[in-house]
């Protein structure tokens, strides 16, 4: 399990595949504390000056993680599905993928939200896919998914649509780094579609009575800050930074309303983010909590699934070609072609020229 701090770099085989680089660091959550903010209406945003932003993604699917199974038409997850909060976040882009641009990614496009149909066939569709999901991730029903997301979800996107158009990274908190709310907004604006992993936490006060012996008995002393004790993963549709508040969007698997033999109605659940330094199972760092969905849970890892794309240089220039884009409805078209000056070049002549060049090779 890799645990460090990837870079973007993308590494192409001899195929032109990307290889998929990074980690799953995943668990479940079956009971979420506090309030939330749910928002029913939605409007696409991508807007960044360099210090504040603003993100906004519609039409993500919200599917839940719980599937009980309920005779003779509905079909289940195994252990009820409480350990599959990671196959369900990647399937809600999944689904996202297929009705944006890529509809040979199964399960294919469509509106995957609740149905009339008493025999349910689209929300059985979704359990069989997440079924199948799972089995890609490795995920246990019991254990939940420990390793295998970002394999799980390339060789996903890889199956369906011959070579992959889209890399898959992995981000985690190890020594004295972690990833914050702002890694995952700022990626999330370049286009990746973010999978945000929270851990649950707890002091070590609130440890079990045994491990507070032994502790005492081996340390003298109980140690501050926090230890892990499980996890959960989302889907990020939203992110905000104002200068006077950060808040995140989570399409949540685990927020189903009790339902679990039906697909309820899909929300984006709304939480403050603040940025807090603590010793992180015996580190010292910074990470960021998000205030309501527990009472110790902090953003430790997330997953991304990033459209390939090519870096050039040419005379005082850094060139992005973006050839592959997903259609997102509010938003401008994507830049294909897109030049930015070095630190040390200034001729906007040049860019225009170099610009001109590159986008007609790609057509």
């Amino acid at each position: 399990m890799r645990t460090k701090h990837l870079s973007l770099k993308l590494i192409f085989d001899t195929s032109g595949r990307a290889t998929a680089i990074g980690l799953a660091l995943t668990g479940a959550a079956t009971f979420l504390i506090g309030t939330t903010s749910r928002a029913e209406m939605c409007s696409a945003e991508k807007s960044y000056d360099g210090t504040t932003f603003r993100y906004s993604i519609c039409n993500v699917s919200d599917l839940d993680q719980r599937r009980d199974e309920l005779p003779p038409f509905t079909a289940g997850l195994p252990n009820g599905g409480k350990m599959y909060c990671a196959p369900t976040s990647a399937m809600n882009w999944m689904t996202y993928i297929a009705n944006h641009g890529y509809p040979g990614i199964m399960p294919g496009p469509g509106y995957w939200g609740p149905e009339a149909d008493p025999s349910q066939p689209h929300y059985n569709t979704i359990t069989s896919a997440l079924a199948q999901m799972g089995s890609l991730m490795g995920t246990d029903p019991v254990d939940g998914t420990k390793g295998g997301m970002d394999v799980g979800i390339e060789a996903w996107l890889g199956s369906f649509y011959g070579v992959g158009d889209f890399v898959v990274s992995s981000f985690a908190a190890s020594g004295s780094y972690s990833p914050v709310f702002s890694d995952m907004a700022l990626l999330a604006l370049g286009d990746s579609l973010v999978i945000p992993v929270i851990g649950w936490y707890k002091t070590w006060e609130e440890a079990p009575e045994e491990v507070k012996e032994a502790l005492l008995s081996i340390l003298g002393y109980l140690p501050t800050g926090f230890y892990r004790n499980g996890g959960h993963v989302l889907s990020m549709a939203k992110a905000k930074n104002d200068f006077q508040f950060q808040q995140i969007g989570f399409r949540d698997p685990a927020s189903d309303n009790g339902s679990t033999s039906d697909q309820s109605p899909f929300v984006t659940d709304i939480y403050h983010v603040v940025e807090e330094s603590h010793n992180f199972d015996g580190e010292s760092r910074t990470q960021s909590k998000v205030e309501g969905i527990g009472t110790h849970a902090f953003l430790d890892a997330y997953h991304a699934i990033i459209p390939k794309y090519g870096l050039a240089a040419d005379q005082n220039f850094i060139i992005f070609i973006k050839p592959i884009f997903l259609q997102e409805e509010g938003l401008p078209p994507a830049e294909i072609i897109k030049g930015f000056a070095s630190a040390t070049g200034s001729c906007s002549e040049c860019c225009s020229s170099t610009m001109t060049r590159y986008a007609s090779s790609a057509k």
